[in-house]
């Protein structure tokens, strides 16, 4: 329940914390940054008419779409760990973080202003695990094990990255006074950073697609099937398309 629980919060709370996130590295593009300077709201606008249109996507089935998803996110992840990695090259001292010496030193240290509120930080870092729930039901146990070591190489790397990018500028003056730095894609080559944003973008609606399916295969399952949560069905993935009259005629075949 607890498990279910958090998992449709992320559902609700994802589809736009994650769009807006990618759409937002369209102001590091210097190309476009004079428009996002004269608009404030340009990035909730942009991000509105893809949840808009996500939705409106949705209600057609996710089959056909599906079948593309997978080449994606494994060129996502990939890209996540190239630009890492070379981000890291520029400042080997951020391995030294894997020593978690130095994370209970910091928590404890007077240099903490935020004291024991900082692991809220470090909890976050768990949230999205919970879809995995749902994942299981749709792919199967297999594929989480098989792919779970590389999204979890990639995702380290590129966090590592972002961290050799701040040690480097963290007295950088150029960056004194500029506001709303994004450090995954200030670490790249601004011509970089047109792929980024793309891929980030693509991402974070696929994210987000697969988080209103698993959604509601767990609501349908609980109310439709009258059972227990803890083995979602694997159902076709068109019955997001015709909904509960679709899972009815599944249901009796």
């Amino acid at each position: 329940m607890l498990g279910g629980a958090a998992f449709l919060a992320d559902s609700v709370l994802t589809p736009a914390v994650s769009i807006s996130s990618a759409v937002e590295g369209l102001k590091t593009l210097p190309a476009l940054e004079h428009l996002f300077t004269e608009n404030k709201d340009l990035t909730m606008m942009i991000t509105a008419v893809i949840i808009v249109i996500l939705f409106a996507v949705q209600s057609r089935g996710t089959e056909s779409i599906g079948k593309v998803f997978g080449s994606v996110v494994m060129v996502w992840f990939a890209f996540l760990a190239i630009v890492g990695v070379v981000a890291i090259s520029n400042d080997w001292s951020v391995l030294a973080a894997l020593n978690p010496y130095y994370g209970i030193k910091f928590l404890f240290s007077p240099n903490n202003a935020t004291g024991l509120a900082l692991m809220g930080t470090v909890f976050l870092s768990t949230t999205g695990a919970e879809a995995l729930y749902s994942d299981m039901g749709h792919v199967g146990r297999g594929n989480i094990y098989f792919t779970w070591p590389f999204i979890k190489v990639a995702l380290v790397l590129n966090y590592f990255g972002q961290g050799a990018w701040m040690l480097r500028n963290q007295n950088n003056p150029e960056l004194a006074d500029a506001e709303g730095i994004n450090p995954f894609f200030q670490m790249m080559d601004p011509n970089v950073r047109y792929v980024a944003v793309v891929l980030s973008v693509t991402a974070g609606i696929i994210a987000s697609q697969a988080l209103i399916t698993g959604a509601f295969t767990m609501v349908s399952s609980c109310s439709w099937r009258s059972r227990s949560c803890s083995s979602p069905p694997r159902w076709p993935s068109s019955c997001t398309a015709a909904g509960s009259r679709c899972c009815s005629r599944w249901r009796s075949s």
